[in-house]
């Protein structure tokens, strides 16, 4: 039947990967003459007749409209150069869907980025962004990006892609935001030279040691001021949540929405700091380190410090600016009977919520978190990939960071909730109340704790 055929050109068309003919049934009216037998004076009378025909015509369809090229953006806190490689390799590989890094700095140390909050919220975000994963729940809450699982899952992006503490940072409420991207850990350094002076042949493995090892390192004294400070435990980039985890604290429940900040353990932390600030005088060490200010002066570069921990970024910074600096590497001291640990911050990234390349940028979102872009960014900045076959790729080429990615599977990560940003801000100003006598440690922690549980308990009941 006529149908038939029509049905099946479509179906060739539909197929084909080129354009063909399509069968199209139309129906036309036509005027035809038909002879009547009727004898008009005796002579036939042929009349016209309108009858209607069916008429096969056929048709090849226009090609389709060329796909528009989509330009996709990409903000971030880390300075544009860092990023060039990566998007000159990606661009090269998809000129229709270029993308353009655009630098967005942070405003704190936990990644506060008033300038993203407010494109995104104000309903024009960049297609991805990348967010400080301590902080990054933070905006999820405030609905600034999009769930990802459905593209996950159909894409198969799973866990067990990258090593297995930085995953939550992406995940809230049981949901997918983000991806992991680059990451960081941290390790005692110490000064080889100084220890051989010292007559010391490792590194202190306790709290105890590192005390003991800090006072005989220490040139200098209250009065006179300090040439050399053998350890301080809040100078490099441990922080008291650091020292928290040494002590064996959890500083938030997840399954009850509580805060942790003045468990029993916390306090402790707080108390062993203070020791410091008590035996070699806070108002002394604040001078001492306000001499030696700024990255290209950290006081263990300048050899100004017998003991830092600090991160693994610091094995650049040492070639740079002190290229004849002796020193070693090891586990940050701990408690007696306890294995050794490191933490780590991040970044991650997500698609803002209302990007107007969701397809695109999902592809973009893979690549940078995949285990090429990682590389080619940690190569470049001495970051560690959280991409599990990047870092051992990494790791082949970058031996000095060994200590560090053999840390990765079991370091700890910031909590994850949305007031964590808040109590960050809130630890480093409990510290220093008690390093000045403002309050004990015990007093300061409750202060902080209760902010916090305040904000958590408001957040809950949507005030």
């Amino acid at each position: 039947s006529l149908s038939g055929v029509a049905a099946g050109g479509a179906l060739l068309a539909a197929c084909g990967s080129t354009p063909t003919p399509q069968v199209v049934e139309k129906v036309v009216t036509q005027q035809v003459e038909k002879v009547v037998t009727q004898l008009v004076a005796g002579t036939p009378q042929i009349i016209k007749e309108t009858v209607a025909v069916e008429k096969v015509v056929t048709a090849t369809p226009p090609p389709p409209a060329p796909k528009g090229k989509v330009e996709l953006q990409f903000w971030g806190p880390d300075p544009p150069e860092d990023f060039k490689g990566t998007l000159d390799k990606w661009n090269q590989a998809h000129p229709d869907m270029p993308a353009t890094y655009v630098f967005t700095p942070n405003v704190s140390s936990v990644g506060t980025n008033p300038k993203f909050l407010a494109a995104t919220l104000g309903g024009n975000p960049p297609d991805i962004f990348k967010h400080d994963g301590s902080s990054f729940s933070t905006s999820v809450v405030l609905n600034a990006f999009m769930e990802l699982d459905d593209l996950a899952q159909r894409d198969g992006i799973t866990s067990s892609l990258y090593w297995a503490p930085f995953w939550p940072k992406v995940v809230w409420d049981n949901k997918l935001y983000g991806l992991p991207l680059d990451t960081d850990a941290r390790c005692l350094y110490w000064n080889t030279t100084m220890f051989d002076h010292a007559g010391f042949k490792d590194a202190p493995k306790t709290l105890q040691e590192t005390d003991a090892m800090a006072d005989k390192l220490t040139t200098g004294d209250k009065t006179s001021g300090y040439k050399v400070l053998g350890f301080v435990p809040w100078i490099g980039n441990w922080f008291l949540p650091g020292w928290g985890w040494i002590f064996g604290a959890t500083m938030y429940d997840g399954n009850t929405h509580k805060s942790l900040l003045n468990a029993p353990e916390m306090v402790e932390a707080l108390k062993w700091e203070a020791t410091y600030a008590d035996k070699y005088g806070i108002e002394e060490i604040s001078s001492f380190s306000k001499s030696i200010a700024g990255e290209t002066t950290d006081p263990f570069t300048t050899s100004n410090m017998a003991m830092e921990v600090n991160g693994n970024w610091m094995l650049a910074n040492f070639k740079k600016y002190a290229p004849d600096l002796k020193y070693g590497m090891a586990p940050c001291p701990g408690l007696p009977g306890k294995e050794p640990l490191t933490w780590s911050g991040g970044f991650v990234a997500g698609m803002p919520r209302g990007g107007k390349h969701v397809p695109e940028a999902w592809e973009l979102l893979k690549y940078l978190a995949g285990e090429e872009a990682q590389l080619d960014f940690c190569e470049l900045t001495a970051h560690l990939p959280t991409n599990v076959k990047a870092a051992d790729t990494f790791i082949k080429s970058h031996p000095e960071q060994d200590l560090f990615v053999k840390l990765l599977p079991t370091t700890r990560i910031e909590p994850v909730f949305p007031e964590w940003a808040q109590a960050w801000d809130l630890l480093i100003a409990a510290e220093q109340d008690v390093f000045y006598g403002r309050k004990t440690p015990q007093q300061a922690l409750d202060d902080c704790n209760a902010k916090v549980q305040a904000a958590i308990d408001a957040r809950l009941s949507g005030a």
